[in-house]
């Protein structure tokens, strides 16, 4: 976890399938990227029975649901401890990466599957003094 004044930078995205090479490459380029440096960066896979998740009429969550065309999560994120423009862009350039890695892999994304998932999409967290906002 992060404590207060560190920085945060995440990206969701979709899998449909799992694709053994892109993933090792996205694991194997998290190691390399967080190799000597403050950052603990990581690529997480979300694979779980979606069954229960259809059961919930689409629009009614911030979760993506079409159980025609079902496809999971998967999560790029850099933690980072000094919150500097620097380190912010070494996170997102960190974090765009692996999911480039990660989707690259994948056939066959709808255009709203190609988006991720809505909760930690298109944002970037920051620090401001006294409170976090988003841009």
């Amino acid at each position: 976890m992060t404590e207060w004044g560190s920085g945060v930078y995440m990206k969701g995205m979709s899998v449909k399938n799992p694709e053994i090479k892109s993933t090792s490459k996205a694991f194997e380029r998290a190691i390399q990227l967080s190799e000597g440096k403050e950052f603990r960066i990581s690529v997480i896979l979300e694979y779980f029975p979606l069954s229960k998740v259809h059961t919930v009429p689409q629009g009614t969550t911030a979760f993506r649901r079409d159980p025609t065309d079902p496809a999971f999560n998967a999560l790029a994120v850099a933690f980072w401890e000094n919150d500097t423009p620097d380190n912010l862009k070494y996170g997102r350039d960190a974090v765009h990466e692996l999911s480039s890695i990660i989707t690259g892999g994948q056939t066959g994304l709808s255009k709203s599957q190609s988006e991720g998932y809505g909760n930690y999409g298109k944002f970037i967290f920051k620090t401001a003094s006294d409170s976090a906002t988003l841009s």
